[in-house]
């Protein structure tokens, strides 16, 4: 093998495994060793010879240990002397072919290598385009974002990415929430009774328990649609309260809560706020990250204006953005890793 290529191999060495009566140590061959960033169909041929390769080394290896069982002490000029010299010579030239079946594997092992090498750098100079073209595209849509925010991103924890989208809900729950009570509430029928219970179920277990926002939704559930000034009344007042415990309300204590009230301001308000609504509720998983900034770890809130005031085309492009982006952010730290490990 190449010198270049000997930080690639474990090296076993036999010294002294074959010496005789004062004869010269022997030194076997380096196992080859194939690299796991290999791709399977150029890996598995190479596994079945550096399979064989082992049987013929573990067949030297105890040949030479018998040997040296028969022949170690054996002094010169005995009767056993020219027939342990003999076999001492087979065994060196065993050692001789074995060496060149290992470097002829290891060269087929370089040569496979330098093949995926250049292909991975292929595919890597083409993912840096496609990423580039992807945060070009996020940023028309109002998100300044970097490539290490979406690789930072791509490796936050579970726990990590659902606290920040928690915050990103939370912001934006209180920003539809100012958005429809200022809106002519008019349209506001009675609430579905069914639908309410399960919205305090909820409700109930938050910290701290949302007591005024269901004493509303139980009130706006027993009026009748005809009743239309209470209900609008009781709508506006709703949606005050919600924005009020969106704004002040700890997400640990409300992560379960807070899609709740999301979830009455698009479903209990018939307003263009409550659509927009639907649409973020629709898309906020997948658009999310493009508001994650690696480097102020917060939410900036003109962002999240921004996202809630998107188009339903515009969200739906960018959650599509979104998702090549993190794709193609993960695969080319992959390839990075891969180029890495053939390096070494």
């Amino acid at each position: 093998m190449k010198a270049s290529v000997h930080s690639r191999f474990r090296w076993l060495l036999a010294a002294a495994l074959l010496g005789a009566a004062g004869g010269a140590a022997a030194q076997f061959p380096p196992l080859p060793v194939i690299p796991g960033a290999l791709p399977a169909p150029a890996a598995l041929p190479l596994q079945t010879k550096l399979a064989q390769f082992e049987q013929q080394y573990k067949g030297l290896v105890d040949a030479g240990t018998r040997h040296n069982d028969r022949c170690r002490g054996v002094k010169k000029g005995s009767p056993e002397h020219a027939d342990c010299s003999a076999s001492l010579e087979r065994l060196a030239g065993d050692i001789k072919v074995l060496r060149a079946v290992a470097d002829k594997l290891e060269d087929e092992i370089d040569a496979a290598v330098a093949v995926e090498r250049k292909r991975l750098q292929a595919r890597d100079k083409e993912l840096e385009l496609y990423i580039a073209k992807d945060l070009t595209a996020v940023r028309g849509l109002g998100f300044d974002r970097r490539a290490q925010d979406f690789e930072e991103w791509e490796k936050l924890a579970t726990d990590a990415k659902r606290e920040f989208e928690q915050t990103v809900s939370k912001e934006a729950t209180s920003l539809i929430a100012a958005g429809v009570k200022e809106e002519v509430l008019s349209g506001v029928k009675k609430l579905d009774a069914a639908k309410v219970e399960k919205w305090i179920g909820f409700l109930q277990k938050q910290d701290p328990p949302a007591v005024e926002i269901i004493s509303v939704l139980r009130r706006m559930a027993s009026v009748g649609d005809a009743d239309r000034l209470k209900l609008a009344t009781d709508a506006k007042y709703l949606a005050k309260l919600i924005e009020n415990v969106a704004k002040s309300a700890k997400v640990d204590g409300w992560k379960d809560g807070l899609p709740v009230l999301l979830e009455i301001l698009c479903d209990g308000f018939p307003s263009a706020a409550s659509k927009q609504c639907k649409l973020f509720k629709a898309t906020a998983n997948a658009t999310v990250a493009s508001l994650y900034n690696n480097a102020a770890r917060r939410v900036a809130q003109t962002e999240i204006e921004r996202l809630t005031s998107l188009t339903e085309s515009q969200l739906k492009a960018l959650a599509t953005i979104n998702g090549l982006l993190v794709k193609h952010v993960k695969e080319r730290r992959e390839v990075k890793a891969k180029l890495k490990e053939l390096e070494q």
